[in-house]
């Protein structure tokens, strides 16, 4: 029995639409394994940030200062807008004491959501940036992605000790006493780089050969 034309084309088509599908459930796939590693870094360049905050807090104080001069408004309306969201009863874990409540019960539902929504937030700008990129996608090897995971794991180490050498008398203590957290923590976002990188990078090796074997 032989295929007519039609029929060949049809089949094509529908192995081309599979392809697609499954090409963009993995990769929604590896973005989920991603995710932990995002979180990570963000923590990392977050705590950074903060510390940068605590040693030159003299200078963020006058800033704030010049700011509520120039807006004298500002933290008014903000204050304002927390009391009404906390009286309007905005979300469950308010209690009637006006304290914020969250058990272990509202915490589940809404990590999975966001990790949900925050890969397919990525997956999406992936996709959008992939649209306006010139000429043909390289997949870039393993080993080169855990060296480049390893650069701003260097950089944040390097800047918690420059805190640390100049930013006064804000951390008290020696160097040894820091060291877990200044050669720890950025050593603990580069694992769980290694290892998000690592299942990410075999989930794209499954994509390509069941995209390669459904287009035949």
């Amino acid at each position: 029995m032989s295929i007519t034309p039609r029929a060949g084309t049809a089949v094509r088509e529908i192995r081309s639409l599979a392809a697609t599908v499954v090409a963009i459930a993995i990769d929604y796939l590896r973005w989920t394994q991603l995710v932990p590693m995002v979180i990570v870094w963000g923590f990392l360049i977050l705590l950074v940030g903060v510390m940068l905050l605590a040693s030159f807090q003299s200078d963020l104080d006058q800033a704030i200062g010049l700011v509520a001069e120039r807006w004298p408004g500002l933290f008014a309306r903000i204050e304002t807008a927390v009391e009404s969201f906390g009286a309007a009863g905005g979300a469950e874990a308010w209690a009637a004491d006006g304290r914020f409540r969250f058990t272990d019960e509202d915490l589940l539902p809404w990590v999975l959501r966001g990790w949900a929504i925050l890969a397919l937030a990525l997956q999406a700008a992936t996709a959008l940036l992939g649209l306006f990129a010139s000429g043909p996608r390289t997949r870039t090897p393993w080993r080169r992605k855990l060296l480049a995971s390893a650069v701003p794991a260097a950089l944040c180490s390097t800047a918690f000790f420059a805190v640390w050498q100049f930013g006064g008398q804000t951390f008290q203590g020696e160097l040894p006493d820091w060291l877990p957290l200044f050669v720890g923590l950025p050593l603990f976002a580069w694992l769980v780089s290694a290892w998000c990188l690592s299942v990410s990078h075999v989930l794209a090796r499954v994509r390509d050969a069941l995209v390669r074997a459904l287009e035949g």
